[in-house]
């Protein structure tokens, strides 16, 4: 009974997955800005929480997988300020299709599972009368074969399980959600004796106003439209939604882009005389990232002529075919 149980279940997983129809590999490019601004990199997270409660689906809070606000050292004049958001709206029914859909438009996975399901009832009807027909047989001769009891009980097996599976189908829910992935990376500068005086702790904002300058934070985002799929009929829990379609929305995008201008603009329109320490640090900060080795500008890749051997640099013949290359 066990063993009949895990195979008709292993059954209705295997029809459900060919029922979906898996999603296209999406190329997903990422909306990138580089600003600097003088103000604390926590009211810019404070702005893009406002816009996410805004973007919540129906009012109902979208669900948060991660959030790592700026956190900065009280005690540093200079680091390193990386920050992340990754969120998915309420999954909601396209407007157009109502509460609840039976498999995507009528198609010819719509026809097998009109088919499955008509031939589910006629097995499971034919069993049914072979059943009564076999009984009835009995009562008149008890040397009646008991073939029709077998065929039948095998129809009433064969019928039920077919009716489970086209009814697991039938149950196909389609759902849309917006994904947000936001990431900032960048560098805060201090004024050289302006760091708070609790030294050693970690605070999300800068204390006692001490001036605070962020250089070239660099934001990323991404939004995309996700339409995925489970059946009510079958097990909730992780993975029984699955993922079929995904659409970068280049518009929703764009507008974080905007959020993150609108606000340095505002902090610059707002800023009061930035200190000479402030000023300081940040030519600091800019002289270092100049000289490190990785910022030195590389000289492009050279090929040999003959053979299409990548060159070793600063070589003047070829490694592999002795060709002469011409001096740079």
């Amino acid at each position: 009974g066990a063993d009949l149980a895990n195979l008709v279940n292993e059954g209705a997983l295997l029809a459900a997955r060919r029922h979906i129809i898996a999603p296209r590999p999406a190329r997903l490019v990422p909306e990138e800005i580089t600003v600097s601004f003088d103000a604390d990199p926590a009211a810019l997270f404070n702005e893009i929480d406002r816009e996410l409660h805004r973007r919540w689906a129906e009012g109902i809070p979208s669900r948060r997988y991660s959030r790592q606000p700026p956190v900065i050292d009280a005690s540093a004049f200079e680091g390193h300020v990386a920050a992340c958001v990754l969120e998915e709206s309420q999954p909601l029914t396209s407007a157009d299709s109502g509460a609840t859909r039976s498999p995507v438009a009528p198609s010819v996975q719509t026809r097998w599972v009109w088919l499955l399901d008509a031939l589910g009832l006629a097995v499971t009807v034919a069993g049914g009368v072979l059943l009564a027909w076999a009984a009835r047989a009995h009562l008149q001769d008890s040397t009646a074969s008991w073939l029709p009891f077998s065929v039948g009980g095998v129809c009433l097996l064969v019928g039920g399980y077919a009716l489970r599976i086209g009814h697991l189908l039938w149950s196909r829910v389609e759902v849309d959600s917006a994904i947000t992935w936001l990431d900032f990376k960048g560098t805060f500068v201090r004024a050289a004796g302006a760091a708070a005086a609790t030294a050693g702790t970690l605070q999300p904002r800068s204390q006692g106003g001490a001036p605070l300058g962020i250089e070239e934070l660099t934001v990323k985002s991404w939004v995309v439209q996700a339409r995925s799929v489970f059946y009510a009929a079958g097990a909730h829990g992780i993975g029984s939604r699955t993922l079929v379609a995904l659409v970068q929305d280049s518009k929703a995008t764009a507008a974080w882009t905007a959020l993150v201008q609108g606000f340095v603009r505002n902090a610059a329109l707002s800023a009061t005389e930035v200190s000479p320490g402030l000023q300081e640090a940040r030519a600091r900060v800019r002289e270092r990232r100049v000289a490190e080795p990785g910022n030195v500008q590389k000289r492009p890749a050279r090929f040999c002529a003959g053979c299409g051997t990548p060159l070793l640099v600063g070589a003047r013949f070829c490694q592999h075919c002795g060709g002469s290359v011409a001096g740079e």
